[in-house]
C-alpha cells in the first residue's frame, strides 16, 4: 500500500495536497489544479477518489465553506425582511 493511501491516522496531508484542496474549492478542474500545484492530473484524481484523508479534508472544508455561505445568506435575508 502506498504512503498516500496508508490508513495511518498520524499521516498528514502534504503541502501540495492542501494547496490542491484550496484550488478545488475555487472550482478549478483537476487539470488546472495539477498545473497550479505541480503534480499530474492523475495524481489529483487519485487523491480525490482514493485517498481517505484527502477526501475527508476536502469534504470538511467544503462543509465549512457552505456553512459560512448559508449563514451570510440568512443574515442578508433577515436584513432584507426588516
Amino acid at each position: 500500500m502506498s504512503e498516500a493511501t496508508k490508513p495511518d491516522k498520524t499521516r498528514q496531508l502534504s503541502q501540495e495536497q492542501m494547496n490542491s484542496i484550496e484550488h478545488l474549492l475555487q472550482g478549478k478542474s483537476d487539470r488546472a489544479v495539477a498545473e497550479a500545484v505541480g503534480v499530474t492530473r492523475q495524481t489529483i484524481w487519485e487523491w480525490r477518489n482514493h485517498d481517505p484523508l484527502f477526501i475527508a479534508e476536502l469534504n470538511r472544508q467544503r462543509y465549512e465553506m457552505w456553512k459560512e455561505a448559508h449563514e451570510r445568506l440568512k443574515s442578508l435575508a433577515n436584513r432584507a425582511l426588516t
